[in-house]
């Protein structure tokens, strides 16, 4: 319960004074010095100050729904707001403040933030919570008053609404859960003195709603919705913790225990080239972390800030806020280079952490029911050289139709099924979209690490056991071996599929991948007989794949994937599974 008070007089008493989300009055010399002092934070200021020139000639929000959602419009507030606002607060130009007054405004006159999709309100409420706290000196008492009634009317009236109901997303461990409790109680923590009561409830729900999706990180901080929406939540979910701190003066707080190793999710997950293992309805953008400075002075982590600190573009305010209880020490401890996340069943494996053109894998096992899943068990990436060689599509457009639909619509579309993914296809069918499949080895011992994950519910009708492996053979090769063992009377029709937008050229059971000036092959090493067909998905994307009709029985298939040269290996098989 928050504040054990009992009037609402001491209750109100208790608040920090504007600003006091994430940020003092009294912190904003040191922030003014570190943009001065430290190189990574007036790099991040310095392109914040460009990206506010661009917002002072933008239009300001509208209501303008993109199929559902107006989560668009609820976003581009959000990056304004902060933005221009929070720079207001560094450097004291009254245009950045008179520019983020009028998306204010704008937002609040709004006929509501469409509680139909209820990410869009969260995230809109976010947005006028920092305006309100962070313009407080700054807007007038009208201002004020309109803006502080948009928020209680549009944001924490509909949240109440969908408390009281409740919305699945109350109970549920995915990022909407972490979103839009987190959203709701800045627009309470913003507007608190004001309206206590409602505030107070806003924040009893969320403090009992927010823990159950931070269970998820509880084993090794993996996501099981992939690295965007482990950027979605944890961000909202840190917005929430650090906010809580800042506006009761650490009177409040929260476990937040379970995100101790959270961060190290982001590290494995993003390969040397800066694209991430972008599994589930994730993209191949790095995208910008802030909150990985956060982790890292809560949890005296430097690992977190050093990495965060090596990505210098498209900061967000949060980079210079979040930089200011950043440790003085640099040093970090050691990672070794391939990991488990074995709570979401994906693993990483790579040559080095400082080579650019160094050996990444992402592979996975994990579950076809995750939220934002795709049909991908036992799909793989695959970087060498400086170039990805297998890759995944990526989401599709989420307005297409049934995108969501799970019993329906959604495994019409290509990037989302098994096909569409470095991994196999059974007598044409999908996985099983209930299937979950564990790794059941995993050694990171070098100079050969390997993971084994278990594929037999994803093709349960028709087979006993099927297993996928991928072994690391050098710092420039690697296997991939499946084993596959046929139901007694079944017939089976397999095929091996990997994504590339490499040329290809085929030799039988060789193909040589060509792909920016950089050369690797592909090598069939069983079963005999097998060879590769090169089949054009569009103009950019080839499938390297492997056709095998009528098998009946134990079936290997084993493929060498890196470097032309030959490595004196004594043996092609991952043995023991």
């Amino acid at each position: 319960m928050f504040i054990g008070c009992s009037t609402s007089t001491h209750k109100v008493s208790s608040l920090h004074q504007h600003p006091r989300l994430y940020i003092h009055q009294e912190d904003l010399d040191n922030l003014k010095n570190l943009v001065i002092k430290d190189t990574s934070v007036k790099s991040w200021y310095e392109q914040l100050e460009k990206e506010s020139k661009k917002i002072l000639q933008e239009p300001s929000v509208e209501y303008k729904l993109v199929g559902p959602r107006l989560l668009t419009q609820s976003r581009n507030a959000l990056k304004r707001i902060s933005t221009l606002a929070g720079l207001y607060l560094i450097d004291g130009d009254r245009k950045k403040a008179e520019r983020a007054k009028v998306e204010l405004l704008a937002a609040a006159r709004l006929k509501d933030w469409n509680p139909s999709h209820f990410l869009d309100v969260a995230e809109m409420t976010h947005a006028m919570a920092i305006g309100y706290d962070w313009l407080f000196s700054y807007l007038s008492n009208d201002d004020k008053k309109i803006i502080r009634e948009a928020i209680i009317t549009h944001g924490l009236n509909e949240g109440i609404k969908a408390y009281a109901k409740p919305e699945w997303w109350v109970k549920s461990t995915t990022n909407w859960n972490q979103v839009c409790n987190a959203g709701l109680s800045l627009g309470a923590m913003a507007v608190a003195e004001d309206n206590w009561d409602q505030s107070f409830k806003i924040l009893t729900y969320a403090k009992n709603s927010l823990p159950i999706a931070m269970s998820k990180y509880a084993t090794d901080g993996g996501d099981p919705e992939g690295v965007n929406y482990w950027r979605y939540g944890t961000s909202y979910n840190i917005y929430f913790l650090d906010a809580l701190k800042t506006a009761f003066d650490n009177k409040e707080k929260v476990d937040d225990s379970t995100l101790k190793d959270t961060g190290y999710f982001r590290i494995y997950s993003l390969g040397p080239i800066n694209k991430p293992f972008n599994f589930s309805d994730a993209n191949d953008d790095r995208g910008t972390s802030p909150q990985m400075l956060w982790l890292a002075s809560r949890f005296n982590n430097n690992n977190f800030s050093n990495f965060e600190k090596k990505i210098k573009n498209n900061p967000t305010i949060f980079n210079l806020i979040w930089s200011l209880k950043q440790s003085d020490k640099k040093n970090e401890t050691p990672l070794p280079l391939n990991r488990l996340f074995k709570s979401i069943d994906v693993s990483f494996f790579r040559s080095s952490w400082t080579d650019s053109e160094a050996q990444f894998v992402g592979f996975k096992g994990g579950d076809n029911k995750a939220n934002h899943s795709h049909l991908d068990l036992g799909s793989f990436v695959y970087d060498l050289a400086g170039q990805r060689w297998a890759f995944d599509l990526g989401p599709d457009d989420y307005n297409l139709p049934g995108y969501f639909d799970r019993k329906k619509g959604r495994w019409n579309y290509l990037k989302l099924i098994n096909s569409g993914h470095n991994t196999l296809t059974i007598n044409d069918e999908n996985q099983k979209t209930t299937a979950a499949a564990p790794i059941l080895k995993f050694s990171e011992v070098e100079p050969n690490p390997f993971a084994v994950v278990d594929l037999k519910e994803a093709y349960g009708a028709h087979v006993e056991s099927a297993k996928r492996g991928i072994k690391i053979l050098s710092a420039a090769q690697i296997l991939i071996q499946d084993e596959i063992i046929p139901k007694t009377g079944e017939s089976l029709d397999i095929k091996w599929n990997m994504l590339t937008k490499a040329k290809i050229k085929i030799a039988d059971k060789k193909a040589e991948l060509m792909l920016d000036g950089k050369i690797i092959e592909a090598e069939i090493i069983a079963p005999l007989g097998a060879h590769f067909i090169d089949e054009k998905i569009n103009s950019e994307v080839h499938s390297l794949r492997i056709h095998l009709e009528n098998q009946k029985q134990l079936l290997k298939i084993i493929v060498k994937l890196g470097s032309i040269k030959n490595f004196e290996l004594k043996e092609f098989e991952i043995k023991d599974w």
